[in-house]
């Protein structure tokens, strides 16, 4: 277990190292790389909108897919399988609706962000819940033939 929490921490280190040069590198070079895709003057000053918005989740959204895989690598796939669910449907499209009314396309440009960070926490909750049920390597729980045995 003790291997196991070390490639998390470091999985989840290098996720978010990542997530900062990539969101970085989006937020510095957004309108030229809006521009490799459309000329339209009013079409970038939205995509760069929304790129900057979408990208405001790239630090932590590493966490979200780590957590997902540890779930699914230790025997809990429903729970992994849920976040997903959540974070493009069920909590995405009424968010998008709920955004829209209090703040206009500018909230629907920031519902995937939003959405993203939601179930960002959701996983860190969930994660940690799952990790704290999980035995030791090598420790297996004691079952009544196990009991009877051992007392003798």
């Amino acid at each position: 277990m003790k291997r196991f929490r070390g490639i998390e921490s470091f999985t989840k280190k290098c996720c978010i190292i990542t997530g900062i040069a990539a969101t970085a590198l989006y937020f510095f070079l957004r309108e030229p790389i809006i521009r490799l895709f459309i000329s339209d003057e009013d079409v970038v000053a939205y995509g760069v909108e929304m790129l900057v918005a979408y990208m405001l989740s790239g630090p932590v959204i590493g966490i979200l897919f780590v957590n997902m895989n540890c779930m699914q690598s230790v025997g809990h796939a429903f729970p992994a399988t849920v976040l997903s669910v959540l974070r493009q449907g069920i909590l995405l499209i009424p968010l998008l609706y709920l955004l829209r009314a209090l703040f206009g396309l500018d909230g629907v440009i920031l519902g995937q962000s939003v959405t993203d960070y939601i179930a960002v926490i959701l996983s860190i909750f969930l994660w940690r819940k799952i990790r704290a049920g999980l035995q030791p390597a090598g420790q297996k729980e004691e079952t009544g033939a196990n009991q009877e045995t051992g007392s003798r």
